[in-house]
């Protein structure tokens, strides 16, 4: 799939919404103007797969960004470059399987700090998927095994 990149920039941690996905602690915090995506990074991939958010008072939280959903993502250990996992309660999803809409903000965040272009990453929930990003310019480019789950016509 090919998506515009949405890079994050810094910004001051939103305490409460963090305090809500109950997170042992993190390292920085920033956020996509683009698609409206806060972005966490924690120290490990172990304590993003341990994350157990409480989506009541994240939904409660004061949200000064207009953010829609909650990326929080480590470097891996292992045969990946990174894992995540994505919250989007505003939109009615409170975590989301497989999101590219993520990966648009994962890979040029990644990209910068690990000094490559195409890197293979994990969002571990439940169910769980793998994939490959690249960063070309203003584009990422989301590469791996799908599951067609819906099915449509859509008229205008």
């Amino acid at each position: 799939m090919d998506f515009p990149g949405n890079d994050p920039h810094p910004v001051e941690p939103p305490e409460k919404a963090l305090e809500a996905l109950n997170l042992p602690s993190y390292e920085e915090v920033q956020y996509s103007d683009t698609n409206q995506k806060l972005l966490v990074l924690l120290d490990s991939e172990e304590a993003v797969a341990e994350l157990r958010p409480d989506f009541d008072a994240f939904l409660a939280a004061e949200n000064p960004l207009g953010w829609r959903g909650a990326i929080v993502t480590a470097r891996s250990s292992g045969s990946y470059d990174f894992v995540s996992r994505f919250f989007a309660p505003f939109m009615g999803i409170n975590e989301d399987h497989v999101t590219g809409s993520a990966h648009t903000v994962l890979a040029p965040y990644w990209a910068e700090r690990l000094g490559k272009s195409k890197m293979r990453a994990y969002q571990s929930s439940e169910w769980g998927g793998e994939m490959t990003v690249e960063l070309d310019d203003d584009r990422v480019y989301i590469m791996g095994k799908a599951v067609t789950v819906v099915v449509g016509t859509l008229y205008y």
